[in-house]
């Protein structure tokens, strides 16, 4: 059978066209790489107990007499005349007083109160990828992959609960006084002028106050600092022989977050107050059966000597202890220049959700612009509990002696130790636990206040169907196949 060779170059070429087209097709498979981006939400001033803005109150009020400030004026109106006198010539004269006085007075005291309910400030950086397969076919469902990852730059910290409360006195007096005396005529022009400041007192001071510029500390007027933050405080002999002493703790703890796999997590702690409890003393109502201590001073010779059968010591802490963690979802709203079709929803102009959930997208059209926009949904756990430590530690058997000199003479001075001696202690004992906490909060929540933040613009740019691309090039080559074999 004779082949007709125009048949075959045909063939050749729709081969080699085809091979052409899946050779494209190959080489455009690869992922699109439509949008890396870094974004930062930050947010301030939240609650660490519950969603919403941290709790803040402010309040001062004075109480008193208050006097604003004001000019009283005496001028009286200007007097002249004329002399006669015999012997001299007679003279005009012109005389004008004036006389002001400027008073302002304030007097009393001021009230005030600042309260924090404790509050957050975070950070949440990620780097946003967004691609494509590719290529894109125009009609067909295709996947975009986008992914957010979390910087190490993440962070946050917690401002702590506080109080603070005060009563200042308030005296604030001011007088000024200004005389002008101004003659004229036979008395000669002149202007006497006089400006004194009669009192000027502007004086606040402290009455008492709780916590003022965040110092722990309470203190009332004429007796100073009495005590707060690291106080030391005997507890009364009438009921524990004066064997327990308290130590005032700070009741402020605050935390700082850094990144630990994809959640920003962060502790702090405080101890409230710390007893320490002379056990055996306390057991025995303060009777030296178990130990005791003589000191004598005989002018020359000091002695100081003692000895402890059973020393038991006991140390109780009570702290506060919070934990925290920071978690967000990245949530992603597009914008598309023109309708695409989302899987399971249909022809959409716009779609927003979270990043990982974002559904299979159609483009209709060639050339489709979207806008990108991030924001971010996070949440805040808090963990406040009350923790408990305890310590004992016991000592047998401890004797001490001490003997020294203080000898004056001729002028000088001779001071010095001659017996130093301790025996013991025969045994000793300790231990310690911290492992004791009562949970008094545990809850998460949203943490808001977080800024949405613009992202970039990326185009997704179709191509014809395959099918119908190849029924486009097979119809061009047939069609050229014809206009030759007619030229033939």
């Amino acid at each position: 059978m004779k082949i007709n060779p125009l048949c075959s170059r045909s063939r050749a070429l729709a081969t080699l066209m085809a091979g052409l087209l899946a050779g494209a097709a190959a080489s455009d498979a690869r992922a699109l790489e439509l949008l890396t981006q870094n974004v930062s939400f930050n947010t301030a001033g939240q609650s660490i107990w519950s969603e919403g803005d941290a709790f803040d109150f402010s309040y001062a009020q004075f109480f008193g007499a208050t006097s604003p400030r004001k000019t009283s004026v005496y001028d009286p109106r200007a007097v002249s005349g004329k002399v006669e006198i015999k012997v001299l010539p007679d003279f005009d004269w012109y005389v004008n007083p004036y006389f002001s006085l400027t008073t302002d007075l304030t007097a009393g005291i001021e009230v005030g109160a600042n309260i924090h309910g404790g509050s957050i400030d975070a950070n949440l950086d990620y780097t946003i990828a967004i691609s494509a397969p590719g290529p894109i076919v125009r009609g067909e469902y295709f996947q975009l992959e986008a992914v957010a990852s979390t910087r190490g730059s993440s962070a946050f910290a917690t401002r702590p609960a506080n109080a603070s409360a005060w009563v200042d006195g308030i005296l604030d007096v001011y007088a000024q006084s200004f005389i002008r005396f101004e003659t004229a005529r036979d008395l000669g022009d002149h202007d006497y002028r006089l400006t004194t400041t009669l009192a000027n007192v502007d004086v606040r001071k402290e009455i008492v106050s709780f916590n003022r510029d965040d110092s722990g500390r309470l203190r009332i007027i004429g007796a100073g600092d009495v005590g707060g933050v690291g106080s030391v405080y005997t507890l009364p002999a009438a009921a524990l022989n004066g064997s327990t002493r308290v130590t005032a703790g700070d009741w402020r703890v605050s935390a700082n977050g850094a990144l630990g796999t994809d959640t920003l997590t962060g502790a702090g702690q405080t101890t409230l107050l710390t007893a320490d409890i002379d056990v055996d003393q306390f057991l025995l109502s303060g009777s030296d059966v178990l130990g005791t201590r003589l000191r004598r001073d005989f002018g020359v010779i000091d002695i100081d000597f003692g000895y402890e059968i059973v020393d038991l010591d006991a140390a109780l802490t009570v702290g506060l202890q919070q934990s925290f963690e920071v978690s967000g979802d990245v949530l992603m709203q597009l914008s598309f220049s023109e309708a695409v079709r989302l899987e399971n929803i249909g022809e959409m102009t716009q779609w927003i959700g979270r990043i990982d959930e974002l559904p299979a997208i159609a483009v209709l059209g060639d050339d489709v612009t979207v806008d990108a926009r991030f924001l971010v949904d996070a949440t805040l756990s808090n963990r406040t509990g009350i923790t408990f430590g305890a310590s004992l530690d016991l000592t047998l058997l401890e004797l001490f002696a001490r003997a020294s000199y203080d000898v004056s003479y001729f002028g000088s001075d001779r001071r010095g130790q001659f017996l130093n001696a301790r025996y013991g202690p025969v045994y000793q004992w300790s231990s310690a636990s911290n492992a004791l906490e009562i949970p008094v909060f545990d809850n998460e929540f949203a943490l808001g206040g977080f800024q949405s933040v613009d992202g970039g613009s990326f185009v997704l740019s179709a191509v014809p169907e395959p099918r119908t691309a190849g029924l486009l090039c097979a119809g061009l080559l047939v069609l050229g196949l014809a206009v030759r074999r007619q030229r033939i």
